[in-house]
């Protein structure tokens, strides 16, 4: 199982880049800002292995931030165990690791 979810997050990475290689300039941007803002969020803590809480839910993080949807998301696991799903990261921690640094 362990090896599905490393090739799913790998298969979204490579995604991602291709999306920056195959679209015109603003798109190549936005592609650009999706992913400095999921390096972002992994330095604030939503990085692979971690604990967070979302939701109102403790998670282990198994993925690194990726774009999904109209999002961000990462794949994670509850704490009791049971099967892993993908969550969509909330607006206000969005807005975290876009707010400009003073």
């Amino acid at each position: 199982m362990g090896y599905v979810l490393t090739a799913n997050v790998h298969l979204c990475f490579l995604l991602q880049l291709l999306i920056v290689k195959v679209i015109d300039n603003e798109g190549e941007h936005m592609a650009q800002l999706t992913i400095d803002i999921c390096e972002k969020l992994k330095k604030l803590g939503y990085a692979r292995s971690n604990h967070v809480r979302l939701y109102g839910e403790q998670f282990q993080l198994i993925s690194d931030p990726f774009l999904h949807e109209a999002g961000i998301a990462v794949e994670v696991v509850e704490l009791d165990g049971k099967a892993p799903r993908t969550v969509k990261l909330p607006l206000p921690v969005l807005r975290m690791a876009t707010a400009k640094s003073a």
